[in-house]
């Protein structure tokens, strides 16, 4: 449709951290709906679907990286709402080249062939969502948690503060399954961990403030098993330890934090949180207030 294309074929070959996690490459709605429908459908419906079952992508791509079956970029992944015939949301990542193939002919796979021939951006997924007869192509972050070895948990440099935590948070590390039901239940338990933790990791940003950018910063969350958990705030180069042993996640702490400003006019950054729950290890995001921050910053200067 015309002004559909809300991303060009490709930005950058790198990410400098100024994404969106979500991004709407192309939209090809069916024929007679106006570009107005069309954009209120994709907010109200396509977007929904794809956060909806982002872990779901999020956990088929750790299996990926793990089984070393290629880069992020090399996959696409498909998110198929339920209709009358198919009861439930269909969710798959597949390589690149057969998510290309399996479009269909004319204007509405043609398009969406273009697009799929270049990644957008590296270390993010492109994916196809498709509801109410409408497709829309997306490029999103992923959220994969990887299951950590005994070897590298005994060799894992953990912040000062947590040092204490050590032992009861090795506790679950061991010979983890590589399936996607897993690598799910792993992810979805780290964003629950990250909520249940948000009054604590607001404590402790406020401590680092005094001292640090919190730009410059990443939250670290520890699972303790029934003694709950451990948490701090310490600088990027710190928390990049924990994760050095997965690359995606190091490049993850390694991108500026991104600026952006809400709907609502608030003045807000991108803010990474190393997740350790249950065997894995993943980095999760959050935003936090940019004035405080800047208000802290000039309180150092």
């Amino acid at each position: 449709m015309p002004g559909s294309n809300v991303q060009p074929l490709r930005t950058s070959q790198v990410d400098d951290g100024s994404h969106a996690p979500i991004l709407t490459r192309l939209i090809t709605p069916p024929p007679g709906m106006s570009n107005e429908d069309a954009y209120a459908t994709e907010r109200k419906v396509h977007l929904r679907l794809l956060i909806e079952n982002l872990f779901k992508l999020s956990a088929q791509v750790a299996r990926i990286l793990i089984e070393k079956l290629g880069p992020i970029e090399d996959f696409c992944g498909a998110v198929f709402d339920k209709d009358e015939e198919v009861k439930e949301v269909v969710v798959h990542v597949a390589p690149r080249e057969i998510a290309i193939e399996s479009l269909g002919d004319g204007a509405w796979g043609s398009e969406t062939r273009e697009r799929l021939q270049v990644p957008f951006l590296p270390d993010r997924l492109d994916v196809i969502v498709e509801s109410q007869m409408m497709l829309v192509l997306a490029s999103c972050e992923v959220f994969p948690a990887f299951p950590v070895t005994r070897a590298q948990a005994e060799a894992m440099n953990l912040p000062a503060q947590l040092l204490f935590a050590k032992g009861e948070a090795f506790v679950s590390v061991g010979e983890a399954q590589v399936d996607d039901a897993t690598l799910l239940d792993a992810v979805d338990s780290h964003n629950e961990l990250v909520e249940d933790s948000m009054e604590e990791i607001f404590s402790e940003a406020v401590k680092a403030m005094r001292k640090h950018d919190l730009r410059q910063c990443a939250g670290v969350v520890l699972a303790l098993g029934p003694e709950g958990h451990a948490v701090t705030v310490v600088p990027r180069e710190m928390a990049r330890k924990l994760v050095a042993h997965e690359p995606l996640l190091a490049r993850k702490l390694d991108r500026p934090a991104r600026e952006f400003t809400t709907h609502g006019g608030d003045e807000r950054f991108g803010f990474p949180i190393v997740v350790w729950a249950k065997g894995h290890v993943s980095v999760q995001m959050r935003d936090a207030p940019k004035k405080a921050n800047d208000i802290a910053r000039e309180l150092r200067e």
